[in-house]
C-alpha cells in the first residue's frame, strides 16, 4: 500500500508483522497480524477509511510496556500495536483471517478464498486488481446556470421558433423537436458562462470569508515587511503580529461557524430529499470506477464497444414472444379530453430541477426559467405528438451509465453491474403528463383489480 495518502495526513506505518511469543518457535496455524502505527489516530484512520479489504476486528490498542510475555516484535518497536485477534472457523481446524491492505478499493476486480486444494491447513484468498492504465477524457465544462441570462435565452429561442404552424404529420414533428432542442443548446452556450471550480473550493465558503481572508493576508504581509525593513527587535512589531495573530484567530473562529451552519442548513432540507446525498459522503463512492475486463464465456472482451455490447445484451436481453391471448371484450369508449397548458406546467413545476439530463444535456432547470417565453410552442408539440400517437425520436435516445453492484465476487461478469438510462428532460415532462392523466382515468373509471 502507499503511504502517500496518509503522509498527507502526517501519519505512517512503522512496522507490519505477524506476532509471536519467541523467536525460536515458528508461527503454526494460530497467530495474530500486528500492524504498528506512530499514533492511536493513524490506527483509527486506518480503519475508518476503508483500506483494509475482508473481513476486519479491531482488538486492542495498548501503549508499549516491557512484560515478560510480551512479543518481541512489540519489545523491539515502542509504538502502539493493532492486532486482530479474531479467529475465522473452519470445519477442523482454526485459522486467522487473511487481509488485504489497498487505498483503491474500487480496482478490486475479485476477492474470495482460492477452490483448489493442496493439502495445506491454509485456505488462500485469491484477488484480482484491475491495474491497466485509464485515459481519462477532458470532461466536458459545466455550465454555471445560477449565472444564466434567462431573459435572453428564453427570447432567442422563441425568436428561433415563431411563428409555429401547426404540426400534421410524424416527420414534422420530429424537424420541429429537434430544432428546438438545437436552438436551446445555442442559446445556453451564448448566454450561459462556463463553471470554473477549483479543486480547492469548499461549499461553506462564502463572499464574506473570502474578504476577512483578505483582511488576515494583509495583516501578514505588513508585519512580515516590517520584519524585513525595520528588523526583528522593532517596537512596531509586536502590535502588528498581535494584531494579525487577532484578525488570524477571528477568521479561524467564523471558519467553524459557517461550516457547523452549513451543515445544519443542509441536513434540515432532509425532507427534499438531501438526507440521503448526506448519507452518501460518509462511505466511498465505489459505483465510479474504471470496469475490468469482461467475460463472454471462455473469451475475454477487452476492447469499449465490444464491452459495450456484452453490456447491452445483458441488461436488455431478448424477450420471448408474447402468448396468444384472445381479444378481451370491448368496453365503451373513455372520452379523452385535449391536454391543457395548465396540465403542462404543473408537471413541469413537479419535476426535479437538478436531475441528470439525458443526450442534450439540457437540465429540467433551464425549461422551467423559459417556460414563460416558450409555453406556446412546448404545448403545441406535446398537443401534436398526443394526437399524431408518436413519440419524437429525439425524446427515445437514451444515455446509458454503467454502475457496479454493491459487494459483488467478480466484477468480470456484466450481471455484476446495472444501468441507468438518463432520458430528455422535456420528453419525461410529456410522460408525467400522460401518467397523470391515466391514473386519474383509471381511478374514475374502476380500471383497475379490486385487490
Amino acid at each position: 500500500m502507499e503511504e502517500n495518502e496518509m503522509g498527507l495526513h502526517g501519519f505512517r506505518i512503522s512496522q507490519i508483522a505477524w506476532l509471536q511469543k519467541d523467536k525460536e518457535n515458528a508461527i503454526g496455524k494460530h497467530g495474530s497480524l500486528g500492524i504498528w502505527f506512530d499514533s492511536r489516530e493513524a490506527a483509527e484512520w486506518l480503519m475508518d477509511h476503508g483500506l483494509l479489504v475482508g473481513r476486519t476486528h479491531i482488538g486492542s490498542v495498548v501503549p508499549f510496556q516491557v512484560k515478560e510475555k510480551r512479543c518481541y516484535q512489540c519489545q523491539g518497536f515502542g509504538h502502539l500495536a493493532w492486532a486482530c485477534k479474531e479467529w475465522a472457523r473452519h470445519p477442523g481446524s482454526t485459522s486467522t483471517i487473511d487481509l488485504m491492505v489497498t487505498n483503491h478499493p474500487e480496482s478490486v476486480v475479485k476477492c474470495h478464498l482460492y477452490h483448489d486444494h493442496y493439502g495445506s491447513d491454509h485456505r488462500a484468498t485469491y484477488s484480482q486488481w484491475s491495474l491497466q492504465p485509464v485515459w481519462n477524457a477532458e470532461p466536458k465544462p459545466r455550465k454555471a446556470y445560477d449565472r444564466s441570462d434567462w431573459e435572453k435565452i428564453g427570447k432567442s429561442v422563441h425568436a428561433q421558433m415563431a411563428p409555429l404552424s401547426t404540426i400534421q404529420s410524424i416527420t414534422e414533428l420530429d424537424r420541429v423537436v429537434e430544432k428546438l432542442i438545437s436552438c436551446t443548446t445555442k442559446a445556453i452556450d451564448q448566454h450561459t458562462p462556463e463553471m470554473k471550480p477549483s479543486p480547492y473550493a469548499k461549499r461553506w465558503f462564502s463572499p464574506e470569508l473570502k474578504l476577512q481572508q483578505g483582511e488576515v493576508n494583509r495583516a501578514r504581509r505588513k508585519w512580515q515587511e516590517s520584519c524585513a525593513t525595520r528588523g526583528r527587535q522593532h517596537t512596531v512589531l509586536n502590535a502588528l503580529f498581535q494584531d494579525m495573530q487577532r484578525k488570524r484567530h477571528a477568521w479561524a473562529r467564523t471558519i467553524e461557524k459557517v461550516k457547523s451552519q452549513h451543515w445544519k442548513e443542509f441536513l434540515d432540507k432532509a425532507g427534499e430529499g438531501h438526507l440521503w446525498k448526506a448519507a452518501s459522503y460518509m462511505k466511498p463512492r465505489e459505483s465510479y470506477s474504471c470496469i475490468p475486463p469482461l467475460k463472454d464465456g471462455i473469451n475475454e472482451v477487452v476492447d469499449n464497444a465490444c464491452k459495450a455490447k456484452l453490456f447491452m445484451d445483458a441488461f436488455f436481453p431478448k424477450m420471448a414472444a408474447p402468448e396468444a391471448m384472445e381479444d378481451p371484450e370491448h368496453n365503451e369508449e373513455i372520452r379523452w379530453d385535449p391536454i391543457t397548458k395548465e396540465e403542462v406546467y404543473r408537471a413541469l413545476q413537479r419535476m426535479k430541477t437538478r436531475k441528470a439530463p439525458g443526450e442534450d444535456e439540457i437540465p429540467t432547470l433551464v425549461w422551467k426559467q423559459i417556460w414563460p417565453y416558450l409555453s406556446e410552442e412546448i404545448f403545441q408539440i406535446f398537443t401534436a405528438s398526443i394526437n399524431l400517437g408518436y413519440y419524437p425520436q429525439q425524446w427515445k435516445r437514451a444515455r446509458i451509465v454503467v454502475l457496479r453492484k454493491p459487494n459483488k465476487p467478480d466484477y468480470a461478469i456484466p450481471g455484476a453491474y446495472r444501468p441507468i438510462s438518463l432520458l430528455n428532460t422535456l420528453g419525461k415532462v410529456l410522460e408525467a403528463v400522460i401518467a397523470k392523466r391515466l391514473s386519474y382515468y383509471a381511478e374514475t373509471y374502476n380500471l383497475l383489480p379490486n385487490t
